[in-house]
């Protein structure tokens, strides 16, 4: 069978592969990239999320005042 390389001779690196194996690199960057996108995106969207979140708020939070729950409920009259 055909051997392409002999046994006693040693592969030479490649330089901008062992550069490229180093994953700190392209985490800082995506850090940083996933940063900047985020503040963006939270940034246009916090007026919008802002009042989902009081109206949520205000939803769950929403207790019927003495006259409504005195008042039989219009559902009700329909049953």
């Amino acid at each position: 069978m055909f051997d392409p390389m002999p046994k006693d001779e040693v592969p030479a690196q490649n330089p901008a592969r062992s550069e490229a194996s180093n994953p700190l690199g392209p985490f800082l960057l995506g850090t940083v990239l996933g940063g900047l996108a985020g503040a963006v995106a939270g940034t246009l969207l916090s007026h919008h999320t802002r009042h989902l979140l009081v109206g949520m708020i205000h939803l769950i939070g929403r207790r019927l005042s003495g006259a409504e729950s005195d008042d039989p409920r219009f559902e009700l009259l329909l049953q």
